[in-house]
């Protein structure tokens, strides 16, 4: 493979691996090497919802991907202890009756989750790398000296992702109600921070016009604002607004700088179970003069997890793959082509007479016709896969969105 290939692929997927063709041999890692890259970051403040919302994710999937032979799973070991783990904390809150979102501890370092989307295990799938980060970083007062490096090496795969996705706290939003309780939103919520970050991913997807790019604003745990998922009152409308309202500058800026974003409105359950009891609000000791909420949830029975339009959120990253498929494949298929090609001249040429017969002789011939031959269908099995795979995505990416999404 040439590097001007590999150059063009990373350009267009962003996501800093090279490409590996199954023809090569394999490395003994703990993740897959062969998988197509997908960058997509996740830009909030702490507790918003950021790990469930990929959990979430994860879940859905398993049913928007029935019957498709294509399954959504985690890429490596790390992520799937994370997701195990988050997964037992929400199941421990269901079996007692009760949620309380500070059992769910936000993470303490940057996280990548890896996702990879495939037909089987051994053949070349599309990973998402989904960047979480402890939320507090979004604040300079919190963030600390000794974790700048890492929170610029958190920005760098901002600015190289195609998709931006901000969850929002629904029940902050909707329960601040008094002045003080609204005066401490953009100490909790950061929507200034936003705007500064996705300003600055906008303007690194400028310079790439020809390229999709997509931000989704995600408010989460809105269980209780909706009537569609077993909620008992339908206060959707206002939520759209009051989040418009206070994420309008996010919109404004990123729309200035980069026109040809796609933006979106998804507003979600991450659990589907809960009903909001009480809001209350204290004190912040971070921030003198502002409060916090600590909002407590009970179990809808069945206790059983329902996530409501997560799906969505897939189906967008679907529409995003499907824009850049045709050029990915391109490049892939020319990569299978140049590979098969490379053998056959091998094999096909003549080194003169003596030297052919002697390569013939020691069964080096036999050995280059052998592999021209596997190569030349390895490169149409490859193919052939990529077409079954990205027949999946494009399906996916067709599909309707919730009755709650609103492209914004």
């Amino acid at each position: 493979m040439t590097q001007p290939l590999f150059a063009e692929l990373l350009r267009l997927l962003r996501g800093g691996v090279p490409y590996r063709s199954p023809f090569t041999p394999r490395a003994t890692t703990t993740a897959r090497g062969d998988d197509l890259p997908f960058k997509v970051s996740m830009l909030g403040p702490t507790s918003v919802g950021k790990t469930s919302l990929i959990s979430a994710l994860l879940r859905e999937a398993e049913s928007a991907l029935i019957g498709t032979k294509v399954i959504l799973e985690p890429y490596d070991v790390e992520t799937e202890q994370r997701i195990v783990t988050h997964r037992r904390k929400i199941e421990g809150a269901l079996y007692a009756g009760e949620f309380d979102p500070e059992a769910v501890k936000p993470n303490v370092e940057e996280v990548i989750f890896r996702l990879r989307l495939a037909t089987g295990s051994d053949e070349v799938g599309i990973r998402f790398d989904l960047l979480d980060y402890p939320g507090g970083w979004l604040d300079p007062h919190r963030r600390g000296v000794e974790n700048q490096e890492s929170w610029e090496e958190c920005l760098r795969f901002m600015a190289q992702s195609s998709v931006l996705i901000v969850p929002i706290d629904a029940v902050l939003i909707m329960e601040a109600q008094l002045t003080k309780q609204k005066q401490s939103l953009p100490f909790l919520l950061a929507p200034g921070e936003v705007r500064d970050i996705a300003l600055r991913w906008a303007s690194e997807r400028a310079e790439r016009p020809d390229e999709p790019a997509l931000l989704v604003f995600a408010p989460t745990k809105c269980e209780s604002y909706f009537a569609d998922n077993g909620g008992l009152h339908d206060e959707s409308e206002k939520l759209y607004n009051q989040t418009t309202r206070l994420y309008g500058q996010v919109r404004t800026a990123v729309m200035a700088t980069a026109p040809h974003t796609k933006i979106y409105y998804v507003p979600v359950d991450t659990l589907g179970c809960v009903q909001l009891i009480s809001a209350k609000w204290r004190p912040n000791a971070m921030f003198e003069g502002t409060l916090e909420c600590l909002p407590h949830f009970a179990i809808r029975p069945p206790a059983m997890l329902r996530p409501k339009a997560v799906d969505s959120i897939l189906f967008l990253l679907c529409r995003q793959l499907t824009e850049a498929r045709s050029r990915t494949a391109d490049v892939v298929a020319k990569v299978s082509a140049d590979r098969a090609a490379e053998a056959a001249a091998l094999a096909d040429r003549s080194e003169g007479l003596f030297r052919d017969l002697f390569l013939r002789l020691i069964g080096e011939k036999a050995l280059r016709e052998r592999s021209r031959d596997w190569l030349a269908g390895e490169a149409r099995r490859e193919m052939a896969y990529l077409d079954r795979l990205t027949e999946v995505v494009d399906k996916l990416a067709e599909q309707p969105h919730n009755d709650r999404v609103r492209q914004w």
